[in-house]
């Protein structure tokens, strides 16, 4: 059998490589299974936050506090163990599986900051808080009269108090059970009033918080968080499938980290430019004029175009669809002309090609086909083009239209009514993570608040507000929606809150993942702790990496690849060293060597490279190949060089030609050429023409426009040697849908989405 139509695109552009059969599409199937409910917050959960808590403040250095402070800040801590010790936290009598704050409950039981305020004698702010903004986190209190100075009376900072700050407990066990109610029709609006100011009110936020629906509950961990239950949902579970690999077929299992790296690996793999170090020449006679290189680009730009122009009318749907893309990109707006016939082709696929073709052009003359056809109801596509549509502009807008386009969006959907507006909120928000827009951001607050609207726009939501347009607002936002209902929003939460640069997000990531049950959202928690690049997190990581589960010990990998990327910290790179060598599950150990490339580890290339020549299997040998071009000093180069002439693997030689690919080097044109002649699987040389796009030399180019023209290329190979193309010669950097997939929850991406993210370049 061979490669699923998504996987396969997945594989081949976005630069991956992978199994060459059978590859399960990155968000399996709904499981019709059952699935244990979600637990909420447990005693134990707080119990072990807090206790985390008094260990972390214990080590802050306080020798250069006054006599004051230090008195102040050992009685807080004393507060703040006895109410550890007390066991007495507050509790959520409404919906067990929320993980909301409460700053005093219903019985009057404090939360661990109040009960430190009330402990330094501030009772009245406490009741005061508790009465007008009793759901409210630290970030959304600091405008709060008098806290400021009454946290200050503590000894302690900000950041410590909303690390402190724990939610409430669970206090309806018997009733864990019980489903979540169905969401209901919409109530957002987008107000047009003003921009920034249809955002919902902190107690609202708050509200929100407890009461809030969504997916069923899927895993949780039926002990402490080192043993998962490992039952849930596909999504939770990990998909099953089969390699071919030399003579032999390996069977394995694709676990949840490999779906978040193809998600996000583009993070961490760069194409080069095919008119990079092209050097412009100033005189006073002539002004600056380009070199002859780079007018050498631009005829071989001139020939591909020739080429395209003939492949928007090819017999192969496929082909006809990334001309399109690929025409959009080269020629601009004169290939406006091109690309309309194609918005009525009998094949669905190339019509949703040659709206994003439209696109890529970057041209005035596209945006008003654009915004007609995303306010069409009876547009061919239905509500999935309108909202591709959306996308499409926010590509072109990145490619260089005025920001007047913003405006035309924006206040365009603020006219729809109620029930319109959410046809096309996907593709709002979409335009939003792409192009920021102060009336998009409300909306999106509105979205992320609202807990009656469907999940996936809720997610979507949450990744539009990383942007933080209004750090008063959207960190709170963020921060709130940890403890949703939805353990889907909760995840998508934790992955945008990892991207946002503000003080008090470490706190809140780490608190959540002390009581959080579904080890895919732990995940996903520890991912984003890797992005703080700060000392408190990279513990945390460090802790996950020795103790936690299999399913988090791959995440914790990658959240400290990403440290140790920021840090070049030499306790976290030994500490992957040593995860790697101590790994004894094979895909374990896939995660740990991406994670050392992530890390860019020059000290673990022996043992990458000792994996690139003897391990078993292809599979493993095409990882730790990516490892070593990641890295990319000269030992890694040499180990891929010495091993790209003997492998024979078809497998491990797609990987080793797209480490080459990554390094640009044109010394390693010809391995690159002959790695795509001579690999048989339609599929692999796919992989190989995508790794010589990133390349990025004018040999590689010309290798491609030859597979272009060969009758003898199968249509999926043309294809990708067109994508490939489109990559190289466009004029702008391309990979700019990598910023909707990376730090995103695409488990709750629609399939139309997935297709266009899984698919192109652009």
């Amino acid at each position: 059998m061979g490669i699923s139509v998504l996987a396969a695109s997945l594989l081949a552009t976005s630069f991956v490589f992978g199994p060459s059969d059978e590859v399960p599409a990155p968000v399996p199937a709904p499981s019709t299974e059952a699935v244990t409910a979600d637990p909420g917050v447990t005693r134990a959960d707080l119990e072990r936050h807090y206790d985390a808590v008094l260990a972390q403040l214990r080590e802050v250095d306080t020798s250069g506090f006054d006599p004051a402070r230090s008195a102040a800040r050992a009685a807080a801590l004393a507060a703040l163990d006895a109410y550890r010790a007390s066991d007495d936290f507050g509790l959520c009598t409404v919906d067990p599986s929320t993980r909301g704050y409460s700053f005093v409950d219903a019985d009057g039981r404090r939360c661990a900051v109040a009960h430190v305020l009330d402990a330094f004698g501030e009772h009245d702010l406490v009741l005061r808080i508790a009465a007008t903004r009793n759901g409210a986190c630290v970030s959304q209190l600091l405008d709060e009269p008098g806290l400021p100075e009454a946290l200050a009376r503590t000894g302690l900072s900000v950041e410590e108090a909303a690390r402190i700050q724990g939610p409430h407990r669970n206090g309806q066990a018997n009733n864990w059970n019980t489903p979540a109610p169905a969401p209901t029709s919409p109530t957002f609006v987008m107000g047009r009033s003003s921009r920034g100011g249809a955002a919902v009110s902190g107690a609202d936020q708050g509200s929100a918080a407890s009461t809030g629906s969504g997916s069923s509950p899927s895993t949780a961990d039926s002990g402490p968080h080192g043993t998962s239950a490992r039952t849930g949902s596909a999504r939770t579970r990990s998909a099953r499938s089969a390699i071919t690999s030399g003579d032999d077929q390996v069977d394995f299992v694709m676990e949840p980290w490999w779906s978040w790296w193809e998600m996000n690996k583009l993070r961490f793999l760069r194409p080069h430019r095919l008119d990079d170090g092209i050097v412009e020449v100033t005189s006073e006679r002539y002004g600056t004029m380009r070199s002859l290189a780079s007018r050498d680009v631009e005829a071989l730009r001139a020939r591909v175009v020739e080429k395209l122009r003939d492949a928007v009318d090819d017999d192969v749907a496929e082909v006809r669809g990334r001309a399109a893309v690929a025409l959009g990109r080269l020629e601009g707006a004169g290939a406006v002309a091109s690309i309309m016939p194609l918005l009525d082709d009998p094949s669905r696929s190339v019509r949703e090609c040659a709206v994003l073709g439209l696109g890529a052009t970057r041209s005035p003359a596209a945006v008003s086909t654009l915004l007609r056809m995303a306010s069409d109801d009876d547009a061919v596509l239905g509500d999935e083009g309108r909202q591709l549509a959306l996308l499409s502009l926010a590509l072109a807008r990145r490619g260089g239209l005025p920001d007047s386009v913003d405006a035309l969006v924006s206040d365009w959907i603020s006219t729809l009514p109620r029930d319109a507006q959410e046809d096309v909120a996907g593709g709002a928000m979409l335009y939003e993570i792409l192009v920021h827009d102060d009336e998009l951001a409300d909306l999106a607050r509105q979205v992320a608040g609202d807990v009656d609207e469907r999940s996936e726009l809720r997610c979507l939501a949450a990744s539009a507000l990383r942007q933080v347009s209004e750090p008063a607002l959207d960190v709170p936002a963020l921060t709130l929606a940890l403890g949703d209902r939805d353990q889907d929003m909760r995840r998508a939460a934790a992955l945008s809150l990892g991207r946002v640069p503000h003080d008090l997000v470490t706190g809140p990531l780490t608190t959540a993942f002390e009581v959080e049950h579904d080890p895919r959202t732990r995940g996903a928690l520890l991912v984003s702790l890797g992005e703080r690049g700060d000392p408190a997190a990279r513990d945390v990581l460090l802790d996950a990496l020795e103790d936690g589960d299999r399913e988090v010990r791959a995440f914790a990998a990658f959240g400290a690849g990403m440290h140790a990327r920021i840090t070049h910290d030499e306790r976290t790179l030994a500490a992957l060293r040593d995860g790697l060598d101590k790994a004894r599950n094979r895909d374990l150990r896939g995660a740990f060597v991406l994670a050392l490339g992530m890390a860019q580890d020059a000290r673990a290339v022996p043992a990458l490279a000792k994996i690139v020549e003897r391990d078993r299997e292809g599979r493993m040998r095409s990882f730790a190949a990516l490892a070593l071009g990641m890295i990319g000093d000269a030992d890694a180069t040499a180990a891929l060089r010495a091993r790209v002439g003997t492998e024979k693997d078809e497998l491990a030689r797609t990987g080793l030609a797209q480490a080459l690919g990554l390094l640009g080097d044109q010394a390693d044109t010809k391995a690159l050429l002959d790695t795509l002649r001579e690999v048989g699987d339609p599929a692999l040389r796919t992989l190989v023409a995508v790794g010589m796009a990133f390349h990025g030399t004018r040999p590689c180019a010309a290798g491609l426009l030859e597979l272009v023209d060969d009758e003898r290329s199968s249509d999926a190979t043309r294809a990708a040697a067109i994508e490939a193309l489109g990559l190289m010669l466009d004029p702008q950097p391309g990979l700019q849908l990598a910023d909707v997939t990376s730090s995103a929850n695409t488990e709750r991406f629609p399939e139309w989405l997935l297709r266009a993210v899984s698919t192109f370049t652009l």
